[in-house]
């Protein structure tokens, strides 16, 4: 595949007759790339970059001009092809293997996957140095490693006096949804957990999973949108976090830990049962913008009460336009511990 690629690369960057640039005396064909325009010149624009570092292609790419680095990952990150995770991840992937001592490549990373999964990252592959030959896969397998270690930042145990969770994520074969259970059991009262699970809180007691969450005004059956942000606009006068409430539509500007920057129209249902049970339902209604592209994002959150303690049970399905977008998501949360995610709201202070 990598070979499929970099020939294709090569084909769009050289002129008629390039060939002829690996001959002595012939001269290497001036070809300036510009302004990456979408996803596939972005990506057309770090394979010349890299490869123009590189034997055997030094010689045909030396004149290639490329756009700055930092310039194509803004272009990758913005797009809103359905390859645009794996993309990032492959951008990743060719830049810190073969340029990673050049500030460019380190500034494009930085973008591509945030500066402090990019620093932990260097710092695995100086504790894992070889001399094998295959850079690419040793990034490839420190990639992965850094994002299953990428856990949220917690006060240990949080506001709960304990917590023990049990996670599962799966993607079954015949589809591009991807299905995430966490069970957990909590030292916490019930009616301090309700209010803070109540998604009015998420970016509260979640920033980094969440840069907004709002239930959102409606008039005429439509959303209202804010002049000033050109985001729905927020309800001044909420139902207040953990009461029940039918029918209302939430707005979440999710961040992913710096994974992701999707902006989402949710149904949302909140249903109090007596004094010991509290259950949220939420449903995909819109999504605004963002990458990678969601068809589906339904899910449950349900707290029982115990005594002193708490039950919690939560189920998402996550369903994605291609079955790469699935794949790589469903690789990532399978190495992360994602009951730290639900943790941090459960025992939020």
């Amino acid at each position: 595949m990598r070979r499929l690629v970099l020939i294709v690369a090569t084909a769009v960057v050289a002129s008629a007759g390039a060939a002829l640039a690996v001959v002595p005396g012939i001269p290497a064909p001036v070809v300036n790339l510009g302004q990456p325009e979408d996803l596939r010149s972005a990506l057309i624009a770090v394979h010349a970059y890299v490869e123009k570092r590189r034997a055997p292609l030094r010689p045909l790419l030396i004149n290639v001009t490329t756009p700055p680095m930092p310039t194509a990952a803004q272009a990758i990150v913005d797009s809103h092809d359905p390859l645009q995770v794996a993309a990032r991840m492959l951008a990743t992937v060719r830049l810190v293997a073969h340029a990673r001592e050049q500030a460019e490549a380190v500034r494009a990373v930085d973008i591509l996957i945030g500066k402090r999964l990019r620093e932990r990252l260097f710092k695995w592959l100086e504790e894992h140095s070889s001399c094998d030959g295959e850079e690419e896969k040793k990034v490839a397998e420190g990639l992965k490693a850094v994002f299953g270690e990428d856990k949220p930042d917690l006060p240990d145990p949080g506001a709960c006096s304990d917590f023990f969770p049990y996670s599962n994520v799966d993607s079954p074969s015949t589809s591009n949804d991807v299905t995430i259970k966490i069970n957990a059991d909590a030292g916490r009262r019930f009616e301090d957990a309700r209010a803070k699970v109540d998604p009015q809180n998420w970016a509260l007691c979640s920033p980094g999973g969440w840069k907004k969450t709002c239930l959102v005004e409606v008039r005429n059956g439509m959303v209202v949108i804010d002049s000033n942000t050109g985001d729905p606009k927020c309800q001044t006068s909420p139902p207040a976090p953990g009461s029940g409430y039918l029918d209302e539509i939430l707005f979440e500007d999710a961040v992913c830990e710096g994974k992701c920057q999707i902006k989402m129209l949710l149904d949302v249902d909140a249903t109090r049962t007596g004094n010991d049970k509290y259950l949220l339902q939420y449903n995909w209604k819109q999504q605004l913008s963002g990458t990678p592209v969601l068809v589906v994002d339904d899910g449950h959150l349900k707290i029982t009460k115990d005594g002193n303690r708490v039950w919690v049970d939560s189920e998402k399905v996550v369903g994605f336009t291609s079955s790469s977008n699935a794949a790589l998501v469903y690789a990532v949360l399978g190495a992360v511990d994602i009951s730290a995610h639900l943790q941090r709201l459960v025992c939020c202070p």
